[in-house]
């Protein structure tokens, strides 16, 4: 079931907390910087993952934190949009693979929806199709309201 609600999602009792980037992403605005700076060890390890992994559009990694997991999509191309193509195969992987990775409970943001340009209905339409039916609780972030509890 997916559950859509406006807040802030650094709040969220979610297990984990999942974020569009790009392959090259800085972490430099938006949620990204947020992560980075509460989760200083996130952006060295994510950037070791991006030296190592070479990850494509289309995939996901997984950085596991005691007190918060922070799953990425990597959704867009080097400093580029996202596409829909690349969201919906990302989506269908952690799909697959949720039970390995140990996500429970996952909140997202409007995924694509912000740097990668997508529109949001067509994104939401995506994580209809590939999370809905999952044995998880998944809340949507649809709109960032600073220091506010949305659950």
């Amino acid at each position: 079931m997916i559950r859509y609600v406006n807040g802030d999602i650094l709040y969220t009792r979610a297990q984990t907390i999942g974020h569009g980037v790009s392959t090259d992403d800085d972490f430099k605005t938006g949620l990204g910087l947020v992560l980075r700076q509460h989760y200083p060890d996130l952006y060295k390890e994510f950037r070791q993952h991006l030296k190592n992994a070479r990850p494509r559009p289309g995939e996901y990694w997984l950085w596991k934190h005691p007190s918060k997991n922070i799953l990425q999509f990597f959704i867009r191309e080097e400093s580029g949009k996202a596409k829909q193509n690349h969201l919906n195969r990302a989506l269908h992987e952690v799909r697959r693979h949720h039970k390995e990775l140990g996500i429970q409970s996952l909140a997202l943001t409007r995924l694509g929806s912000g740097l990668g340009k997508l529109e949001w209905a067509e994104a939401r339409e995506a994580l209809e199709s590939q999370l809905a039916d999952l044995p998880l609780d998944v809340v949507v972030y649809e709109h960032y309201a600073a220091g506010k509890k949305a659950e």
